[in-house]
Parts: C-alpha cells; sequence; structure tokens
C-alpha cells in the first residue's frame, strides 16, 4: 500500500486475521509559522488576510489537512543593523492515527544568499543572544518552540527576500526511511524602511508624550515644545535641530524645515478646506473652513501602505497654530490605529487613539474650524512623514 501498512492481530478464539489499515507514519509533516505568543526583538510581524495586506497564501498541497493546506505566509519587518529575533513554532500538519513520526528535519533556505541566519533553541526573543545554543534541525520535534535569528546588514532599506522551511524524515521511525521532501512553511521578509519604526523605537516618545498629557497646566510643555521633545524622543536626540514653531513663517525656520534639511522628512501634504458654499478656503479669502476638501486618512493611509511597523507624522493645525504628532499604528494592516498627541488634556492627554480613520478627520476638522474662526487664520492642515 502508498498511504499505509497492513497488519494482523492475532486474537483468541478466531482464526481468521483483521486487517487493520495504518496511515503512513514515516512523513515528518509539520507547519512551521510564527508564535504568535511571543514578541519579535528589532522586528515585527505580521500573519492576517485582508485587502490592506495584500497576504501571499502558499498552498501546502495534499499532504496535509485539508483544513491546513492554504497557510497564510507571514509577513515579517526586520531590523538593518542589529540582529534581529522571530519566534517561530511547530505545529502538526494532518491529523493522523495510530502510530506516527513526530520529528524529522528541518532545513531553513533564504532567498537571499547575504542573509546570514541561526535556528536558536530558545522560545523567547529577548533571551537570545550571540551564546544561546542552536536548535537542532536534525532532531526537530512536532510542537517545538525556537527562533530565527537574522542578520542583513550587507542590505538596503527596503530590500525583500524569503526563508523557505522544508521538513524531511530523519529515519528514527519503526518503518524505515521516507524519502518525502515536503515544503512546510515560509516567511517574507522586508529590510525595514528609513520611515518605519519598531515598537521599542517609539516608546521614549509615547512614554514622554502619555507623562507630559497628565501634567496639570502650568507643569505641561507648549505645543511646539512637546512637538519637539517627543521628536527628540523618537530620534534619541537631544541636540535634535528644532525650531520654536512647526512651519517655518515670519522669518524663523520651523522644526519640521529643519528635519527636512537634514533627510528626516519622507513626503508632505496640505489638506485645504472648504466653506459652507463649498468654496475652497485658500489663504487671504475670508472664507470659514466647514470640511476637508480631500479625506485626510485616505493621504495618510496611502504614505503607510501595508509596511507593518509604525508611522510617524507632524501635524500642523491651521497654520502652524497648533502643532501635533500622528502615529500610525500599522502593526495589523487590516487594523490601523491612528494616535493623535499633543499636550491638551481634553483634547489627546498626550495620545489618544482612533480605530477609524473618519473620527480622525472628524476631530481634526473639529479643531481646524474653531482655531480658524477664532482668530482668523488659513485653515490648511499640513502633515510630513517623518523619517529616520
Amino acid at each position: 500500500m502508498e498511504d499505509g501498512r497492513i497488519f494482523y492481530i492475532e486474537i483468541d478464539g478466531y482464526d481468521e486475521k483483521p486487517e487493520i489499515q495504518v496511515p503512513n507514519s514515516r512523513n515528518f509533516l509539520p507547519i512551521v509559522s510564527i508564535n504568535g505568543k511571543k514578541e519579535a526583538t528589532n522586528g515585527i510581524y505580521f500573519v492576517g488576510n485582508c485587502s490592506q495586506a495584500n497576504t501571499q497564501i502558499l498552498d501546502l498541497g495534499n499532504n496535509y489537512d485539508k483544513d491546513l493546506q492554504k497557510y497564510l505566509i507571514p509577513e515579517i519587518a526586520i531590523a538593518k543593523n542589529s540582529k534581529s529575533y522571530i519566534p517561530l513554532k511547530n505545529i502538526k500538519g494532518y491529523d493522523g492515527w495510530g502510530i506516527e513520526d513526530g520529528d524529522g528535519i528541518l532545513e531553513f533556505k533564504p532567498s537571499n544568499t547575504n542573509v546570514k541566519i541561526r535556528i536558536l533553541d530558545e522560545d523567547t526573543p529577548k533571551k537570545c543572544n550571540d551564546k544561546t545554543k542552536l536548535y537542532n534541525l536534525q532532531d526537530a520535534e512536532l510542537n517545538d518552540k525556537y527562533c530565527i535569528e537574522i542578520s542583513c546588514s550587507s542590505l538596503q532599506r527596503g530590500s525583500k527576500f524569503y526563508i523557505e522551511i522544508w521538513a524531511s524524515d530523519d529515519n528514527d521511525g519503526l518503518w524505515g526511511r521516507s524519502d518525502k521532501k515536503v515544503l512546510c512553511g515560509k516567511l517574507n521578509f522586508t529590510v525595514v524602511q528609513r520611515d518605519v519604526f519598531f515598537k521599542d523605537e517609539i516608546e521614549p516618545m509615547e512614554d514622554f508624550l502619555k507623562s507630559n498629557g497628565s501634567l496639570i497646566s502650568f507643569t505641561r510643555k507648549d505645543c511646539i515644545t512637546t512637538l519637539n521633545t517627543a521628536l527628540k524622543k523618537l530620534y534619541n536626540d537631544e541636540e535634535l535641530s528644532v525650531g520654536t514653531q512647526i512651519k517655518s513663517g515670519n522669518s524663523r525656520i520651523g522644526t519640521m524645515e529643519r528635519l527636512n534639511n537634514e533627510g528626516k522628512i519622507k513626503d508632505s501634504f496640505t489638506i485645504e478646506y472648504r466653506d459652507e458654499k463649498n468654496r475652497i478656503c485658500s489663504k487671504n479669502t475670508p472664507f470659514k473652513a466647514n470640511k476637508m476638501n480631500e479625506n485626510l486618512y485616505l493621504k495618510i493611509n496611502k504614505l503607510v501602505g501595508n509596511n507593518i511597523g509604525f508611522h510617524i507624522f507632524g501635524v500642523s493645525i491651521a497654520d502652524g497654530y497648533h502643532s501635533m504628532l500622528l502615529t500610525v499604528n500599522n502593526i495589523n494592516p487590516c487594523k490601523k490605529i491612528y494616535i493623535l498627541s499633543d499636550q491638551v488634556p481634553n483634547y489627546t492627554k498626550g495620545w489618544k487613539e482612533y480605530d477609524n480613520g473618519q473620527e480622525l478627520n472628524d476631530w481634526i476638522t473639529k479643531l481646524t474650524k474653531q482655531y480658524h474662526t477664532e482668530n482668523d487664520i488659513y485653515s490648511g492642515t499640513t502633515i510630513w512623514k517623518l523619517q529616520r
């Protein structure tokens, strides 16, 4: 038999020998994927499927149970200049019965020869280092949890590659060696782009913004000082060149222009507003802002794309009258989170999350109308996308 072997069991009182078919137990058929219970170090992963994510699906074939054949390929962003550690696990690829071969050989094959990898016998990325012992790929077992270490300093930011994972028998079963070698997993990687940040990179900025936003009024920093201090935390640079306003004007160079001069601005745009008669509220017109001329959050989404990680934007409300930061959490491209930050408790309290882009539009429009009307100033909202 190709798919099983025949056994005969002798039972007292019976002359016949019942035939029992046992599935082919020689094959080692794991599925290797992300261990979602652990966070990556110097990296971010996403496993999911939606139109925003552009997820690739790998067909593992008929060796695997039908409900496991469609494998969502994880998308992983990793550091350029540091070693990244990604948590992995082996799960059972089929629901057989009888005696099964629960171990075998795994092989990891990078598509780029400049990528250096080690497979480590440690399931927690934060505990991994150069001294962590290697995982035994010649004796991999179902339910094992471990980490892959990746170094790719010679690759350019934004470079993409993948690693295929193959499984085969280790010849330690009862039925002899199986010649079957199967593709049991695949990981897609991107060397993190200049305009995408990891969680640990934004945490000092986040901690400051939340702390500052919780202070009483006379102890809080004003909006531009809040912005400037947060950026110094983001870039880990207390000497970062900043301005006394977010936009340049009145013979003063703004913070965003200074960052642009240092190559730290990826892109920018300005949203105009229309009045109640649908007229554009451009500069030097008496029209009062009523609604956005374009959809702000959709323009932001276009700059974010499906690049997993955190995206940081400078925000000028009403031509620089108020300065804010916008953080887009795109760890899950299927469910972006928009986070506005300033120093005002009844605005953001330092860190206000929106899981709906229209709510972000509505809040900025409301604030713009208030400042624009009270101060007779230009209504435009300018956005700058930051990068390393």
